[in-house]
């Protein structure tokens, strides 16, 4: 992990000269002008770093054996805060919320706390919990009125640690979370910890195929990158100090709702005496489901929520901001198999300064004129 704009590699100078022409030159010079030389740098990395790891080495180099781990487990810090586990939750299927408390109990370091804040399930859920027996987990009631910031932040107002971590029911993490977490906590400075997630589906328990996007933010214009690029940053693998948290909470408003995370995210990085550290591990699992997760209502919520924050950059940086949108609109007509729709949105988000939206967006508007063109002969 670095904090550096060069965290992604190495620039390749080759591949960067033969793209030299008088008209890039041109280009490059006006984006140094107007974003400044360490963006421009930056900017640089983005369009000519080497391509990512592929997955099967990048997970491999990160899975500590049972040896690491042991050492772990018996390795002393010098500073060895109480790290506590807002864990909100409703009707969780079993196999989940087992998992998941399961992942905590394993954890190679064991000062933690656990906040289950349940929405009077119906199910067993307390009961479950409570059968562990183990007293680090605690549950709570709430009447959160489905609107999941509620939990959250009643969850907070438990917390006896110097630190805070989130954690939905029905995700999990590996057994050295906290451990890889803690290595970067420091007593004399806030600091907001994020990492990678692997992702996994129902139907593919167990056959872990592929991790998060989630992407180092640049230690400068934090807000700015995260509108521009979306949400990178996941609930469940946010650690933070709970010092933040007495300033800024989820908001609870149910036009937020589903989109509440990201919006305080945004609220903390934008003060810049919060220290951001990335790690490149996937340090836990998200559950995804078998569907695109994004609606029609909460694209509407997250429109909302950009409009809060739009008018604080200039006119170059909200049309960015406008493209970003309108390729997480144009994905949701896609998975929805309205090609017509996803084609119009994708060729706005394809001339986004993002090379990942840019490429995501190039790739599907040919396959979705494939399909459109295939279920018109069909």
């Amino acid at each position: 992990m670095s904090k550096k704009p060069s965290a992604g590699g190495k620039i390749q100078w080759t591949k960067m000269f033969r793209k030299l022409s008088p008209y890039t030159i041109r280009k490059g010079f006006r984006y140094m002008k107007h974003y400044g030389p360490k963006e421009f740098w930056i900017r640089l990395h983005e369009r000519f770093e080497p391509e990512e790891v592929p997955y099967g080495p990048w997970y491999a180099a990160y899975v500590p054996d049972e040896e690491t781990l042991e050492k772990q487990r018996k390795h002393k810090f010098n500073y060895a805060p109480l790290i506590s586990i807002a864990v909100p939750a409703y009707q969780t299927p079993v196999e989940f919320l087992k998992q998941m408390i399961e992942s905590l109990i394993v954890q190679t370091y064991s000062n933690w706390e656990a906040i289950v804040i349940d929405n009077h399930s119906t199910d067993d859920t307390v009961s479950i919990v409570k059968s562990y027996g183990d007293s680090r987990i605690q549950c709570y009631l709430i009447h959160n009125e489905g609107v999941i910031a509620k939990s959250r932040n009643y969850g907070i107002t438990f917390a006896k640690g110097d630190y805070v971590c989130f954690l939905d029911s029905d995700d999990w993490w590996k057994e050295n979370k906290l451990n890889t977490c803690l290595l970067y906590c420091n007593l004399n400075e806030e600091v907001f910890i994020y990492h990678q997630f692997e992702l996994y589906r129902e139907e593919q328990r167990g056959l872990h195929s592929n991790k998060s996007q989630y992407r180092e933010l640049p230690n400068s214009n934090r807000v700015r990158n995260l509108l521009c690029n979306g949400n990178t940053i996941g609930t469940s693998s946010v650690c933070l100090s709970r010092s933040i948290l007495t300033r800024y909470q989820f908001n609870e408003s149910p036009l937020l709702a589903g989109v509440e995370d990201f919006d305080l995210w945004i609220r903390i990085l934008n003060n810049d005496t919060v220290k951001t550290f990335f790690i490149d591990q996937a340090l836990g699992f998200y559950y995804v489901g078998n569907t695109f997760s994004a609606s029609a209502k909460q694209l509407t919520k997250l429109r909302f929520l950009i409009a809060q924050y739009i008018g604080c950059f200039d006119k170059a940086i909200r049309r960015e901001i406008i493209k970003s949108w309108y390729f997480q609109k144009a994905v949701y007509h896609y998975v929805n198999f309205k090609f017509p729709e996803a084609i119009k949105f994708f060729l706005i988000s394809a001339t986004s300064k993002s090379k990942k939206i840019r490429c995501i967006s190039i790739q599907a508007i040919v396959k979705s004129n494939f399909l459109r063109i295939y279920n018109i002969l069909k």
